[in-house]
């Protein structure tokens, strides 16, 4: 779309973060930082010196059923917490974190609808490779899912948007999809050339923070066993999540417009 600018939703992102970043990053870390925390603290402390798939299964095993609990209820809550970011950043200037929690509850059914009929989607798209493989013919499915990884990220692209349709209009599931769909159309390649430079710095802003809480770590000594590791990369993410969500939200009105 001749009309999207990356460089101007990314300086409207910059000025709206560093206005309201005071609003937003607590409220981030509430619904996306402080579960992930949370449910890492659940972990075996063993599980980082297992050297194979076996051994963690074998740790994890004895308490699967409270981590995959635990897992379901951080996702809701993550969604959740995205869709009052997404409210914080959408709606006019005022908005308290109360009035934003309660408009994305209200919307939380169709973003939950919109999210099940993209992974019911992928589930269909994966059965032909899956029975492929199971008949024997492993390397035509090895095939056919590198032909399909095109394909996934298309969708994945175009459907970026899809959390602040719900948010800034008023559809059902299908609607939101299909409204997603239609805004970028045409959008593609800015879009995918914005995730890939992200991507990239995410990446190595990730790599350094681990390096640099894994040091605290070591100093501080082993008993910490990796509190400010898990604490740090749950902070750090806070902060990527904030900025990509608002990122997102500033191109979705761009297309919009």
């Amino acid at each position: 779309m001749a009309g999207l600018s990356i460089s101007k939703a990314w300086d409207e992102t910059a000025a709206f973060v560093g206005r309201e970043g005071g609003l937003l990053f607590p409220v981030a870390f509430v619904f996306l930082a402080l579960p992930a925390i949370i449910v890492g603290l659940m972990m075996p402390t063993q599980l980082e010196s297992a050297k194979t798939m076996t051994e963690m299964m074998a740790l994890i095993q004895p308490i699967l059923p409270r981590i995959l609990g635990a897992f379901l209820i951080t996702t809701i809550i993550g969604l959740l917490g995205g869709l009052t970011l997404y409210t914080l950043t959408l709606k006019p200037a005022g908005t308290s974190v109360g009035e934003a929690i309660a408009f994305a509850m209200s919307r939380f059914v169709v973003a939950l609808g919109a999210t099940l009929i993209l992974f019911l989607g992928w589930i269909v798209a994966c059965i032909l490779p899956y029975a492929i493989a199971r008949s024997g013919a492993g390397p035509v499915a090895g095939l056919l899912i590198l032909a399909m990884l095109p394909l996934v990220i298309f969708v994945a692209i175009r459907m970026m948007i899809i959390s602040a349709v719900v948010i800034g209009e008023n559809l059902g599931p299908v609607g939101t999809i299909q409204r997603a769909w239609a805004l970028t159309k045409g959008a593609f390649w800015k879009l995918f050339g914005f995730v890939l430079v992200f991507g990239i710095v995410v990446i190595i802003v990730s790599l350094v923070g681990d390096m640099l809480f894994g040091l605290v770590d070591l100093v501080i000594g082993q008993n910490t066993t990796g509190i400010v590791s898990l604490i740090g990369g749950a902070l750090l993410n806070t902060v990527i999540n904030v900025y990509m969500l608002v990122m997102t939200a500033r191109l979705y009105r761009q297309l919009a417009a």
